[in-house]
């Protein structure tokens, strides 16, 4: 069954981005058919993180407003058969939730998974992109600050009853001498922000090298991020939440 996610954070800098991108491959690799949209108006770089820079010419915008066609606008990831990619419109869109909704269950209907990478914070794109999951993912880190802007967003997730929202603890650090304490994060993280847990994902210390050289963190096979996400994807088409 094809799902419509939606990639939020309450703070910047958690992860999210490259979370939603390693998930879309993810996803892709075990079969599905998946439309990647970025939703960060003039922020976005969604393209990067799948490697495609400035081969995607055409946002969601254009397609909600029909100037044209998805099949037009959307473009294939490279490397990736079935994984294809609309870029962030420019800043200041915001789309109509009905709109946005409406597309996002045709694409769901044509048995294609939707990954909705939304900006940072609370506001109008959110509360469009809220209407339109079927599952959310709140990706955090193990931090006060982060955990409380997740608990926020969670709450403001949560205005559309029955959603279905779960938490991503991202960059767990997994160095032996504090394993203990990160066993105990993760438990304040679920506490702090009273989501489940979907995810754990570790520490990786090429994520940052990945994306200055323009590479996909999930084609790297020594990735500690690509186990734990395809888990997630495995999860997700198991539909254990």
């Amino acid at each position: 069954m094809a799902r419509v996610i939606l990639i939020a954070s309450g703070k910047g800098g958690t992860g999210k981005t490259t979370v939603a991108a390693a998930l879309a491959c993810a996803l892709c690799d075990a079969g599905r058919r998946v439309l990647a949209v970025d939703l960060d108006a003039g922020m976005g770089n969604l393209d990067i993180a799948l490697g495609m820079h400035d081969a995607a010419l055409f946002s969601i915008a254009e397609v909600l407003s029909g100037a044209v066609a998805v099949e037009q606008a959307a473009a294939p990831v490279h490397g990736r058969e079935g994984l294809s990619l609309l870029t962030a419109p420019t800043a200041g869109y915001v789309p109509a939730a009905d709109k946005l909704a409406s597309f996002c269950a045709d694409i769901r209907a044509k048995d294609t998974d939707v990954i909705l990478d939304c900006g940072a914070g609370l506001g109008d794109i959110l509360a469009a992109a809220r209407e339109a999951a079927d599952l959310v993912l709140v990706v955090a880190l193990p931090e006060d600050a982060s955990l409380r802007n997740a608990s926020s967003t969670a709450q403001f997730l949560a205005q559309r009853p029955a959603l279905k929202i779960r938490l991503v603890c991202n960059r767990i650090p997994v160095k032996r001498r504090i394993l203990r304490r990160t066993r105990i994060c993760i438990d304040t993280c679920m506490d702090n922000t009273g989501l489940p847990l979907a995810a754990v994902i570790p520490e990786d210390e090429g994520a940052r090298l990945a994306t200055a050289r323009g590479n996909v963190l999930y084609d790297n096979s020594r990735s500690s991020v690509r186990e734990s996400v395809k888990a997630l994807a495995g999860r997700i088409i198991s539909n254990i939440f």
